[in-house]
């Protein structure tokens, strides 16, 4: 897909109402992804490209760049040296709510699925005012602890972890 034709969705995606918010780290890899192929090539990761790529085919891409008609923004395609944008907590929940939870959301009612969307969003929303909006790779077990005990306190009630105990205490009759 060639910018005009992202720009066309996005407006018609607006003009339907339907949210379309994507980072402007997001907007940039997605750019660069598309104009090397606009200039001939794959975009792949310049990492990518000093391990995997024949050396003649970096030469290719580097002959490419003496064009006067190249931008910086075509260079930095070309070379691979945008990177990709990281998921946050909130596009990973996007991700959930728009494309995997498809079988779960599947019969139920257009006021259902508002419900059912509005718990874990303030689920998540809670979550990110107590941690911030953290990428996924950032989020830890401290965090994770940091939740449950805030959720706990929040409502007074802090359930003890499980103990496994019970599982091989035995059965008195």
């Amino acid at each position: 897909m060639d910018s005009d034709e992202h720009f066309w969705e996005t407006a018609l995606a607006k003009k339907n109402g339907e949210a379309v918010q994507e980072s402007p780290e997001m907007c940039r890899y997605r750019t660069a992804r598309r104009r090397a192929v606009a200039v001939g090539f794959d975009f792949k990761p310049f990492p990518s490209l000093l391990n995997d790529e024949p050396i003649e085919s970096m030469l290719e891409r580097m002959q490419t760049l003496k064009n006067d008609e190249i931008t910086e923004i075509d260079t930095q395609a070309v070379l691979g040296t945008i990177e990709p944008p990281k998921d946050t907590i909130r596009n990973a929940f996007n991700l959930y709510c728009d494309k995997l939870s498809i079988g779960e959301t599947s019969r139920k009612s257009p006021e259902q699925i508002v419900r059912w969307k509005a718990t874990k969003t303030r689920a998540v929303e809670h979550f990110v005012a107590l941690c911030g909006n953290l990428t996924m790779d950032e989020i830890a077990r401290k965090h994770g602890r940091q939740f449950y005990d805030w959720w706990g306190n929040a409502y007074g009630v802090i359930v003890p972890a499980p103990d496994h105990t019970a599982l091989i205490a035995p059965i008195e009759s």
